[in-house]
């Protein structure tokens, strides 16, 4: 219909139009769920790597006051012999009266293999010869005490497990490669306090006694032991490495498939990055000999 001689002006859209606003339009909401779903995953990174710095903060203070997790369902059997390692066994024995041993510290072992249990973390109380083998004497080096996990080895069965796992959140894990380690030496590493050798590694402890390894030392003239402090040390296990079973770690330490050699050393340093699996990130804990447990945030998942 005509008015005046021209054709009325349409009030609606084009088929095409509707199609550019439609869109438009859902490139604005893909982008914003973009967007949102980032500073999402960022923030559950945040809340993970804080709360395991917390967590390894707190293994270190309860290991220092003494304090490890006990049902009291096992007997401990300190070494008879130089050949001899501390034995387990089932049994009913209440907290603090297994004789010939006693409760050295703890271990950590990172990851416990692929997959979801990569995200964990095995905690192994330590526990050592209360007197040197053969004798009636303390001991008094962490050598004497030939300390080992309170957990069955490859090669045990029967015996019972004082172990405990913690979860990593937000799917956090291992790297697979670590700048503060050097090339070769994976995502965690530990430096040797004798020698200032680097060397990879999947389990830290925070063992009894000094950094030249003395738990304790003799008094002057009547055989007992000298008062000190609670004094705890870092130390790596030279051949771990990230997700093993708990099993294989608690051999590394020194369990009953190699009870004579000591895979302990005193460590200057232990520096392990864990990686994000959800945003381009990691966080780098270094822990140095005065158990302070120092967090970095770092672009990238390898440090």
């Amino acid at each position: 219909m005509r008015q005046g001689g021209h054709r009325a002006a349409s009030g609606g859209f084009t088929i095409v139009e509707v199609m550019i606003v439609l869109a438009v339009t859902g490139i604005m909401f893909v982008a914003a769920a973009i967007m949102i779903n980032g500073r999402q995953n960022k923030t559950e990174f945040m809340t993970g790597i804080n709360d395991l710095q917390q967590e390894l903060q707190q293994v270190i203070n309860e290991t220092a006051s003494g304090y490890y997790p006990s049902n009291e369902n096992f007997t401990c059997t300190g070494a008879i012999s130089a050949t001899d390692t501390v034995k387990f066994a089932t049994g009913s024995n209440k907290q603090g009266t297994n004789g010939g041993c006693i409760f050295m510290g703890k271990a950590l072992q990172f990851g416990l293999g692929s997959g979801a249990s990569a995200s964990s973390i095995g905690v192994l109380p330590l526990v050592g010869n209360q007197y040197q083998t053969g004798t009636t004497n303390p001991v008094l080096t962490v050598a004497q005490a030939k300390p080992r996990a309170a957990s069955p080895g490859l090669a045990e069965s029967g015996v019972p497990d004082t172990s405990a796992i913690t979860q990593m959140e937000n799917g956090l894990s291992v790297a697979t490669s670590n700048s503060s380690c050097g090339a070769g030496l994976g995502g965690m590493c530990y430096t040797d306090i004798a020698s200032g050798t680097t060397f990879k590694a999947g389990i830290i402890a925070f063992i009894s006694g000094d950094s030249s390894g003395t738990i304790a030392s003799l008094t002057g003239g009547n055989g007992g032991l000298q008062a000190g402090s609670q004094q705890l040390s870092l130390y790596g296990v030279s051949n771990s490495l990230p997700n093993q079973t708990l099993k294989v770690a608690s051999d590394d330490i020194g369990g009953t498939s190699s009870p004579y050699s000591n895979h302990l050393h005193v460590a200057s340093s232990a520096s392990i990055c864990i990686a994000s699996a959800t945003t381009n990130q990691s966080g780098l804990f270094t822990i140095d000999g005065g158990l302070h447990v120092k967090l970095a945030i770092k672009a990238g998942t390898t440090c």
